[in-house]
Formats: structure tokens, sequence, C-alpha cells
């Protein structure tokens, strides 16, 4: 039950950070966003993790001047670590797109619901280029 109740609580903080997103926002929001981002990363619960890594997108899409490194290493690490290979591969490509974020002006996370349909085209755009380069 304990579990549920932070799950529950964790979702409402994403629910709010991602409401901060649509507004001018002052530093301190920034980094209390980032900071539940970062937690969220390290939550026990896989769908908790997948939802922030879609989420953390979004952010980044709707705020680029903000620095994101702490969370590419965290992603880098989550792409190498993380029990659940969805997860893996979303925190891998996630980081590319924080790394690149000419990426997202092609595939916008903005424009989707579904975090799987974002990555999917994601992963396309990104092989796509690559089989092209050849």
């Amino acid at each position: 039950m304990k579990s549920v109740l932070k799950t529950a609580v964790i979702l409402v903080v994403f629910v709010n950070t991602v409401a901060w997103a649509e507004y001018p926002c002052t530093k301190s929001y920034f980094d209390k966003a980032k900071q539940c981002y970062l937690k969220s990363l390290d939550n026990e619960n896989c769908g908790v993790r997948n939802s922030t890594i879609f989420l953390l997108v979004q952010f980044k899409q709707k705020h680029p001047g903000e620095h994101f490194d702490k969370f590419i290493e965290k992603l880098n690490q989550m792409s190498d670590e993380d029990c659940a290979l969805q997860n893996r591969l979303h925190a891998y490509l996630a980081a590319v797109c924080l790394e690149r974020p000419t990426l997202m002006d092609v595939v916008n996370p903005v424009n989707y619901e579904d975090s799987k349909v974002f990555f999917d085209d994601i992963y396309t755009l990104i092989s796509g280029a690559q089989i092209a380069s050849r």
C-alpha cells in the first residue's frame, strides 16, 4: 500500500511539473522539477522510470536552454544497467535526443501522447540517417 501511495504522489508531481512547463517559471521551479525527475529515474517502479524518461524529453523540448548534463549521464547509466529492456532502449534514445535536440525538431515529443510511438519514431529517424550515410 505504501508503494502505491508513493507512486501516486510521484505521478502527481509529474503532472505538476509538466503543468509548470507550460508557463514561464522561476529558477526554483526548474530546480524542483529537475530534482523530481532525477529521483523518479531512480524509482523502483519500472513504469515510473519509463514515464519519467519520456517526460524528461518533453521537458527539454519545452525548455531548450536548460542544461541537462546530469540527466544525460543518468540516462546513459540507465541504458546500460536498467533491469527493463524497454527502459534501457528508451533511456538510450532519450539521451541521444538530449544530446542532439535538433532531432526533436523533426519528431517533436510534445505532439505525442504515447512514449512508445515517440521512441519508435526517434529510432526510425536515427537508424534511417545511419543507413543513408553508408
